[in-house]
């Protein structure tokens, strides 16, 4: 309750509630039963002025506010930064690139009926062993070789070799996706040798419809013959 009082109000209080504390303090002392004398009453007055005062000045620190309470400030401490994220560098293999380049050159130089060159990178990727599917699309590669009409060196036969060679290869692989693209390979593999075999029915078959037609051209010139004679 004393908290909103003023230094004024509060020098108003304190004065007349000291005043009255040193009367009465002086009162009893003249009341006594040794009466004082004038020069003491004179000492006392500036000692009565000297006990108000202290009274005046002691009152207002009993009703002084209370200290304010202390603030307390959270340290706010600062978040970590995220680590960065590695990074990721591809893995680069030297020896199936290069078995890569080569086995496209190859694929290349057939087309343009380079044989021999197409064959030897196929052989070069094959010395190399870089991976099992580089081995399998070179030994695919020299099937094709192996069975192109137009190449000198044809052979089904050598053809056949290298498809065993193949599916050899295919069997022996551990299991995954490379073993399975190899096994796709010697399927296909498989299938031009069927369809070169089929090629060679198709022109035997031919070859006797050419005789067939000679002969019947053949029987038609001699039957004009016998009617513009007769």
């Amino acid at each position: 309750m004393m908290r909103g009082v003023s230094g004024a109000q509060m020098h108003l209080f304190c004065e007349p509630f000291a005043s009255r504390v040193t009367s009465k303090v002086f009162s009893r002392v003249k009341s006594s039963r040794f009466p004082l004398s004038l020069a003491s009453k004179r000492r006392l007055h500036p000692l009565k002025i000297a006990i108000g005062l202290l009274l005046v000045l002691c009152l207002p620190a009993c009703v002084a506010p209370p200290p304010p309470e202390p603030c307390i400030i959270q340290q706010v401490m600062p978040e970590p930064a995220p680590a960065p994220l590695p990074v990721c560098e591809p893995e680069i293999d030297l020896a199936t690139e290069a078995a890569l380049r080569k086995l496209s050159l190859g694929n290349e130089w057939h087309r343009e009926g380079r044989y021999k060159a197409a064959f030897q990178a196929y052989e070069a990727v094959l010395a190399e062993h870089a991976s099992l599917l580089a081995d399998a699309y070179a030994l695919w590669g020299i099937i094709a070789v192996r069975l192109d009409r137009d190449n000198p060196d044809y052979s089904r036969d050598a053809a056949q070799t290298v498809a065993y060679v193949l599916d050899q290869r295919a069997a022996d692989a551990v299991q995954g996706e490379a073993a399975e693209e190899a096994r796709l390979l010697w399927f296909s593999a498989k299938i031009m040798i069927e369809a070169d075999v089929s090629k060679d029915k198709v022109i035997e078959q031919n070859r006797q419809l050419k005789k067939e037609l000679e002969q019947r051209d053949e029987a038609i010139a001699r039957l004009r013959e016998l009617t513009v004679g007769s």
